[in-house]
């Protein structure tokens, strides 16, 4: 009895070891592969064409008879030209060899893995390494820079697209010191909030009103878009220096000294009533700069028609002169806006446009809504000097009226911005 129950024992001792062998399979196959890497370097967020070196060494118990190193695309397959096979014959092979061969510089921006795979001769392949990695780019479009050459109180329109193969985190867009410091007041961080946005493009426009060039003293700047991307990848998209030299508030306007002239009757730019009436008045608050834009458009060159892809002069101008944005573009109409320290000054520079022929465009203060307006300004009353020109001595085409005022009768007092714009 005894016996028995040893041998039912045993039986039970012999299924178990079945059961559990059918489960993980043979010993030998349960063997670690002897297949290594050691001192391997990874790509993680590379930037587009900046290069990566290649490091590692692989061994193996017995002869190496394949190595193959390189890039995979997102679907798993071989990147042509950017992976490296060779058959070392050797128990050890160092991957610095094969570095020159791979241009990591060359590959677009996208998302990669980097892949190491290996065999031997008594081993079946083994995968060493499988990460996956980016090459970023950011890069501007159509983005306008500053003349070297910047003339004092004179203004600079910034203007084109920042552009990121991935999501962007922060843009900075503004001026710094001659040595790189961001100077206070200059610039403008625009920052996204990567969980919530997909943008992979900003308008630098969207930040041009906030950056005031013209208020810049003397001195040598740099102008600098710096973007970032979501993956920690930055990029000065430009870089530009620049040097603000000494002028006169209204240099612009001396040009013309010799030629013009005040009349004491007062006096008045002629101009094509029918055309202004079928621009009209602007409808909405904020695009009083375009309309006056298109006035002064008007008297320079006698007409103002409207494009047949656009419906109205509204959607013309808020397309054309606004990029979609009620903002004005001064340079879409051949303006060049300068500021000025006083009022008493942009009134000046304005009047001698006026006795040369030429419209110029002010910005003014409604006392109403508490915001600046631009009007074109085409005429003066009879006894104005330079001297006691004031705000009261124009005639101007009002946005707001679409009509010819007389200053003097509106509801505007001086700016605390004082700026001119000139054709």
């Amino acid at each position: 009895m005894r016996v028995l129950k040893n041998t039912s024992l045993l039986m039970i001792f012999i299924a178990a070891f079945v059961t559990v062998s059918m489960i993980t399979g043979p010993i030998a196959d349960a063997k670690a592969s002897s297949i290594t890497i050691k001192n391997t370097t990874i790509p993680a967020h590379q930037y587009h064409g900046r290069p990566f070196s290649v490091r590692g060494t692989v061994k193996s118990k017995y002869k190496l008879t394949y190595v193959r190193c390189g890039v995979k695309n997102e679907k798993g397959q071989w990147i042509n030209k950017m992976n490296i096979i060779v058959n070392p014959k050797k128990r050890s092979f160092n991957l610095k060899k094969i570095d020159a061969r791979l241009r990591f510089a060359s590959l677009k921006a996208g998302k990669y893995r980097y892949s190491i795979e290996a065999r031997s001769t008594k081993e079946k392949r083994k995968i060493l390494v499988s990460k996956r990695f980016t090459v970023s780019i950011i890069y501007g479009k159509r983005i306008t820079k500053p003349s070297s050459r910047h003339i004092k109180g004179t203004s600079f329109t910034m203007n084109g697209k920042v552009k990121s193969k991935f999501r962007l985190k922060k843009v900075h867009v503004g001026i710094t010191t001659k040595s790189g410091k961001w100077i206070k007041g200059y610039y403008k961080v625009k920052t996204f909030r990567i969980k919530r946005s997909s943008a992979r493009t900003f308008d630098i426009a969207e930040v041009d009103p906030l950056v005031k060039f013209g208020r810049l003293s003397t001195g040598t700047y740099r102008y600098k878009v710096y973007a970032v991307d979501e993956y920690g990848q930055e990029k000065y998209v430009v870089d530009k220096k620049f040097r603000v030299g000494r002028t006169t508030a209204n240099s612009r306007s001396v040009k013309y000294a010799a030629s013009g002239s005040i009349r004491k009757g007062g006096y008045r730019l002629p101009y094509n009533y029918n055309t202004i009436s079928a621009i009209g008045r602007q409808p909405v608050s904020g695009p009083c700069g375009q309309y006056a834009m298109a006035y002064a458009r008007t008297i320079l060159d006698g007409s103002f028609p409207l494009k047949k892809k656009y419906n109205s002069y509204y959607k013309q101008l808020y397309n054309e002169y606004g990029f979609k944005s009620h903002y004005a573009y001064w340079y879409m109409a051949g303006g060049s806006p300068v500021w000025y320290q006083t009022c008493k000054n942009c009134y000046k520079a304005a009047l001698k446009e006026i006795t040369n022929g030429r419209p110029c465009i002010i910005n003014l203060h409604n006392k109403s809504t508490g915001n600046n307006h631009f009007v074109t300004v085409i005429g003066y009353m009879a006894g104005t000097t330079y001297d006691n020109v004031s705000l009261k001595s124009f005639i101007a085409l009002d946005p707001g009226y679409g009509t010819q005022v007389f200053l003097k009768n509106m509801n505007y007092k001086n700016s605390d911005n004082p700026e001119a714009v000139f054709f």
